[in-house]
């Protein structure tokens, strides 16, 4: 009897999984860490973890490679090509990152997370000024168009950001005219309405600006800066995250981050829609490059994501990537007409 009960218990020894397995990631770029990029573990059948690395670049993650062979390893940032780790070979490995371009260089270690309300520290403040001066305003008065891809989908909570190239292409333009909202000025005003259902109580809807392609001017907006406060949320040797607040809670704005290159160029931003008296679960993120016209420099968000929660576990969004993008003083100048353009094209022929 007693040796019976020794072999089960050998069985099971050998048969149970490993206590406390985790798998840990590390992710870098040009030798310093990466905050905040979502890692993913995947199966041949499917993912198996996700999460994002924290100020160290490093996650941990309850993957065991002995209970479930992993096939790959994925990792993804603003501002970085994707990477991919196959078949990792042990416990502990380490991801590099890709910087985009010239133009899109890095992303700074975050040392501490954003609380607003904050009230604004010299720094911050000196240095978005710096940034913003680099960048030309009234871009929100001016004709555009792109061409590049969308995608449109639902996602869970984690699989939130730009993530892989959507494969929808589109080819557009906008004509924008100013206007005299309170909340951003310009064009990049909120849009408010109140939804009166046959029964029951009325309840807010929101209708959020879309700050993507052209309207990235807003993050270098004289308006931007008088209506947040900045505070230093980390340096890398590339570049500074700045976070900022809205000053005024009881009205419709945007918290969120700010990514600076070491030569004062924006290099892209982080952020969540704060409304009064409503939870409701939006922002987004995007990779800034440049338009250049007449010597004028504006701010153009050419990568990036938007999302609104719509139940507790699922968000829909839209992602989408410029491959080409100009500006002109009117329609004509502006249009690029073409599905082979790339690159900044304001004032090309």
């Amino acid at each position: 009897m007693l040796r019976s009960l020794r072999s089960a218990l050998a069985i099971l020894a050998v048969l149970a999984p490993p206590a406390h397995a985790q798998l840990v990631v590390r992710v870098e770029s040009n030798g310093a860490a990466v905050y905040g990029a979502e890692v993913a573990v995947w199966s041949d059948s499917g993912r198996l973890a996700v999460g994002r690395t924290d100020g160290a670049g490093i996650l941990r993650l309850p993957v065991s490679r002995d209970r479930t062979p992993i096939a790959f390893i994925t990792a993804r940032r603003v501002g970085f090509s994707p990477g991919r780790l196959s078949a990792p070979a042990a416990d502990s490995v380490t991801l590099w990152l890709t910087q985009r371009t010239a133009e899109l260089p890095t992303v700074a270690v975050t040392s501490r997370p954003l609380r607003c309300p904050a009230e604004s520290d010299g720094e911050a403040v000196a240095l978005w000024r710096r940034a913003a001066a680099r960048y030309t305003a009234g871009q929100d008065t001016m004709p555009f168009s792109y061409l590049g891809s969308v995608a449109e989908e639902s996602v869970s909570p984690d699989e939130r950001g730009y993530g892989d190239l959507p494969t929808q292409r589109i080819l557009g333009g906008v004509v924008l005219w100013a206007k005299n909202e309170p909340a951003f000025g310009g064009a990049h005003s909120y849009l408010y309405g109140t939804y009166h259902p046959p029964f029951g109580p009325s309840y807010e809807k929101w209708t959020y600006p879309a700050i993507h392609g052209s309207a990235a001017g807003l993050f270098a907006s004289a308006i931007f800066g008088v209506q947040h406060s900045f505070v230093v949320l980390g340096h890398s040797g590339e570049a500074t995250t700045l976070g900022f607040c809205a000053r005024t809670r009881s009205s419709p704005d945007i918290d969120g981050e700010l990514e600076i290159s070491s030569d004062t160029s924006m290099l892209g931003a982080r952020w969540s829609f704060r409304v009064p008296h409503h939870a409701d679960d939006a922002g987004g993120e995007a990779t800034f490059g440049v338009a250049r016209l007449d010597g004028a420099r504006y701010l153009v968000a050419v990568r990036g994501s938007e999302w609104r929660r719509v139940r507790r576990d699922l968000f829909d969004q839209r992602r989408y990537v410029l491959d080409a993008w100009k500006f002109g003083h009117t329609p004509d100048q502006a249009w690029l007409g073409t599905w082979h353009a790339n690159g900044d094209r304001s004032g090309a022929p």
